[in-house]
């Protein structure tokens, strides 16, 4: 991938993505990810963290977080093009690294109502663990990276015992703020994108 290489060491002390002094086009905030940097942004974490290491963004005000072993990469979100007939989830494809991909609107699945800022959108290439679904996710706003202790207790609920989606395998406590893990095999399976 062409951009500057995310910077792991400040994107763990800082606990969010700061913009460089020349961003381009291709990079969210001066910043691209590129999964081939996942083993050095993995061990940047905390010390004291063990257990999954995590991907946050946020939809609205929601905090939701991909596992680093289905994140590929971040980027600006790119030119979609629309699909006629399709469910209003599907934004339509785009070409990733000359690879055609399936663009989901994640506010269309979780059902955000408020509107999008365009200017703070990002695009997260997520993949199922065999690799056999790729697929873009136009998510809000990127937050950062997180660790979650492995004996972390989680729910399946959220505020008021309400369960919060079928594709978030639990909601956590990171930071004084909830932190709802996708379940990217499934949510990517179900959706039946990229095949």
């Amino acid at each position: 991938m062409d951009g500057k290489q995310l910077s792991p060491e400040r994107v763990a002390e800082d606990r969010a993505f700061q913009p460089s002094t020349a961003s381009q086009p291709d990079t969210v905030d001066g910043f691209s990810y590129d999964g081939r940097a996942e083993s050095e942004a993995a061990s940047a974490l905390s010390e004291g963290t063990r257990g999954e290491k995590y991907f946050v963004f946020s939809l609205a005000e929601t905090r939701y977080a991909i596992p680093f072993g289905n994140l590929v990469a971040v980027e600006r979100p790119p030119h979609v093009t629309p699909l006629p007939g399709v469910p209003k989830w599907l934004a339509g494809v785009a070409n990733h690294g000359g690879e055609i991909i399936s663009i989901v609107d994640c506010r269309a699945i979780f059902r955000v109502d408020t509107p999008p800022r365009p200017d703070q959108q990002c695009l997260c290439i997520v993949a199922t663990g065999d690799k056999e679904i790729t697929t873009g996710l136009l998510v809000d706003r990127m937050e950062g990276l997180s660790g979650l202790p492995a004996d972390q207790p989680g729910s399946q609920a959220g505020p008021g015992g309400h369960q919060v989606s079928p594709y978030v395998r639990g909601v956590y406590e990171d930071q004084g703020h909830s932190l709802r893990i996708l379940n990217v095999e499934k949510l990517l399976r179900s959706l039946d994108v990229g095949r």
